[in-house]
């Protein structure tokens, strides 16, 4: 048995991968800090972006990733048409963890799927 296997089964929540074994439809959004030198739109403040929004974007002003902060987004539409979403906000000054995040999505939907 793999320390992942023994991880999930203590966590009690299923992969991705058994999501859409299961027939499921899961999207995952990570989103993360880039910081905004020079930029006056923004104040020089870091905003947070996708890397699809910043190749989108072309600006290469935006080439400077925040090892902290961010955000992990998780859509799931299950086989009967039901949708849940859940989003983990990484704390302040905490750096980003993608598996965290993933963790903690899937923890709250589970959550709002057996209350409904």
């Amino acid at each position: 048995m793999t320390t992942k296997i023994k991880r999930e089964k203590i966590r009690n929540v299923p992969s991705i991968e058994e999501l859409r074994e299961a027939g499921h439809k899961v999207r995952v959004y990570h989103c993360r800090v880039f910081a905004a030198d020079g930029w006056l739109e923004h104040g020089g403040r870091d905003i947070l972006m996708s890397k699809r929004e910043m190749s989108e974007r072309g600006d290469r002003k935006f080439h400077e990733l925040s090892c902290k902060g961010g955000y992990t987004r998780i859509d799931l539409t299950t086989m009967t048409g039901q949708e849940f979403s859940a989003k983990f906000n990484t704390p302040k000054g905490h750096n980003f963890n993608r598996k965290r995040g993933i963790r903690a999505c899937i923890g709250r939907i589970m959550k709002q799927w057996g209350e409904g």
